[in-house]
């Protein structure tokens, strides 16, 4: 493979397009491309076909996108205009830049940026060749899409078991569902980490065999915490405290305030951690961490507005646990159980994906790579269609294998509750629903949360959500409508609801992959979430 050195500026043209107000986008139109990718809609658009677009102001300063066609291409991205496509494929050069990087291009220190004098000084090695440099984009291309795709399934079991949770138990904030509560420190021991040398940085303490967490490593981990950053040698473990596998650390100080997660390991921890441990049968780990999350937003709101906004074990202790019935409980601990096990297979596999895709871009980029079976006349949307069929089939499985543990409620608790619900989905037509839904969600974004939460709380409507297990046990229930069915027949092309349509889509809250547009109601419900937390499956009205 022959490879020739070219200047970034010689085969395109960087520029800097119209400003667009943010107070101009549209939640329709054409893709608007700024900082970090699509930040809204517009009815004009700037790039007829797909353009290479890098971010040049802010703290993302030298990230690459590759637009949609019809796309705006706002100020704060410059567009790589005037590439001759018969000599360079531009998602080719997407994947190049982006492994070469563009940090060395920043300049300004109040506020980063990149100029078109900085992008003169990026070269490129690419394939003389067009097929060679589509073959390469090819390869990176699939394993990227196959990254994607992992990572939605991931999100897709985190919807399920937070679904599954709403349907159990409703919000334990709002205590929806009038469970009995305790409060934290009747059904659980709450202590605080210690670690009391100052300097805190004093080295004589750390380097050891011990695990020492931070904050950090909270908001890091995905349910159960098993990696650190720091270790502790004896001296250190003797001025801090050690918490035991399966205790649930909260952060207490800073952006970290309310990450939660469950001590995989025993490990030592600071005193910006509180250890909590259930002490009651009431409740046990994955139950409480969970309940605990719904009440992040809460607890940073209570944080004093200071320098380093904190909160205390006197915040957590008198905090309004519903105390589930036991058969609830374990079969949600069970759920929870099973679907982390499948998550840590999809994680391990994400990982290889990962470590292929570098392994794969090094060698491509340094002509190492057999590409003479590599095909360039399949679409590559055919590659990522297929990709995403196969990765939602494995999640449908999945799914499919825990939904028939849910079994269905029979505590006293639920059934007094039902007394007092003013009405269920079946007494009301679908037709009714559509029209309420319709009436408050059309032009807007919502997920089955938001639907349920609007639905409870603004029509005093339970909503029914019958498992697997229970439609094979009573098939008469197949008759009756519930959320799912509803939600179903409303995505359904084929056999369609006839009152509403919806379309489905997965919202990467870290890329922003396109702009969220809900209700102030659903905002105040997720306003305090993480990118990560935001992220899921959404649905919107189609006229």
């Amino acid at each position: 493979m022959e490879w020739i050195n070219v200047k970034l500026t010689e085969i395109s043209f960087p520029k800097q397009w119209k400003n667009l107000p943010s107070k101009k986008l549209k939640s329709t139109g054409y893709s608007v491309y700024g900082a970090n990718g699509i930040i809204g809609y517009y009815h004009e658009y700037t790039h007829e076909n797909p353009t290479l677009a890098i971010t040049c102001r802010g703290a993302t300063s030298g990230n690459i996108h590759l637009t949609l066609p019809k796309s705006y291409i706002n100020s704060n991205a410059m567009a790589l205009d005037n590439i001759d496509l018969s000599k360079y494929d531009l998602k080719f050069l997407f994947y190049a830049i982006k492994n070469r990087g563009l940090k060395d291009t920043i300049s300004g220190s109040a506020q980063p940026q990149i100029t078109r004098m900085g992008l003169s000084r990026v070269k490129l090695l690419v394939p003389k060749s067009l097929t060679d440099q589509k073959r390469i984009a090819k390869v990176l291309s699939t394993c990227e899409a196959l990254i994607q795709k992992r990572k939605e399934s991931m999100a897709l079991l985190d919807e399920y078991v937070k679904s599954v949770f709403l349907e159990m138990f409703g919000d334990p904030v709002r205590n929806s569902r009038k469970i009995v509560t305790k409060k934290l420190s009747e059904i659980s021991s709450v202590s605080r980490g210690k670690f009391t040398p100052r300097p805190r940085n004093d080295p004589k303490y750390f380097d050891g065999i011990y695990p020492f967490i931070q904050t950090g490593d909270i908001s890091k981990a995905d349910t159960y915490l098993v990696n650190y950053s720091q270790t502790l040698n004896e001296l250190g473990k003797n001025v801090s405290k050690e918490f035991p596998k399966g205790t649930i650390v909260i952060a207490l100080v800073g952006a970290t305030i309310g990450e939660t997660a469950i001590l995989g390991i025993n490990c030592y921890a600071p005193d910006s951690i509180v250890g909590i441990i259930p002490n009651s049968s009431d409740v046990n780990s994955i139950y409480l961490e969970y309940i605990l999350r719904f009440w992040k937003p809460v607890l940073r709101a209570r944080a004093p507005k200071a320098a380093r906004a904190n909160i205390n074990n006197q915040t957590l202790r008198p905090l309004p646990i519903p105390v589930p019935q036991k058969e609830d409980l374990d079969i949600y601990t069970s759920i929870v159980e099973r679907v982390e096990k499948i998550k840590i297979n999809y994680a391990n596999h994400l990982t290889e994906l990962e470590n292929l895709y570098g392994s794969l871009s090094q060698k491509a980029f340094k002509g190492e790579l057999d590409l003479s079976q590599v095909e360039v006349t399949i679409e590559e949307t055919k590659i990522e269609t297929d990709a995403k069929k196969d990765e939602v089939q494995l999640v449908e499985n999945a799914i499919k294998g825990i939904d028939k543990d849910l079994s269905p409620k029979s505590s006293n608790t639920q059934k007094e509750e039902g007394k007092k619900i003013k009405a269920v989905l079946e007494d009301i037509s679908t037709q009714q629903i559509a029209n309420w839904i319709r009436a408050k969600y059309t032009g807007y974004h919502f997920s089955s949360e938001m639907i349920i939460r609007f639905l409870e709380e603004e029509h005093g409507t339970f909503v029914n959500y019958y498992s697997s297990e229970e439609l094979k046990k009573n098939p008469k229930l197949n008759e009756e409508d519930d959320l799912k069915s509803f939600i179903f027949s409303a995505l359904d092309r084929q056999n369609p609801n006839p009152f509403i349509k919806l379309e489905q889509l997965f919202y990467d809250g870290l890329k922003e992959n396109f702009q969220l547009e809900i209700t102030e109601d659903d905002y105040e419900l997720i306003k305090e979430r993480t990118p990560e937390q935001r992220s899921g499956i959404y649905f919107k009205i189609i006229e």
